[in-house]
């Protein structure tokens, strides 16, 4: 990939237009899988769940935990 980048970039194309047609052929490429395997939206029920179930100082301090699972994501999976 970054060969072609590379090379599409020395041609002269803008930087701008290989973005857009990167993520035009990503969508194309992806988005039948993501609908062949996606069955449920576990994601979107839960979290309605979870703001149903939730008070606004707990959602509050997991969104300030955010950063710090990240980090400890990155370092135990580098």
């Amino acid at each position: 990939m970054n060969m072609l980048t590379k090379t599409a970039f020395n041609r002269g194309m803008s930087t701008f237009v290989f973005v857009f047609y990167r993520q035009v052929v990503a969508s194309v490429f992806l988005t039948p899988l993501a609908i062949i395997f996606t069955r449920f939206p576990i994601n979107m029920n839960l979290q309605s769940v979870v703001i149903n179930y939730t008070s606004a100082t707990v959602a509050s301090a997991a969104l300030n935990l955010m950063p710090v699972f990240t980090f400890l994501l990155s370092v135990l999976l580098r």
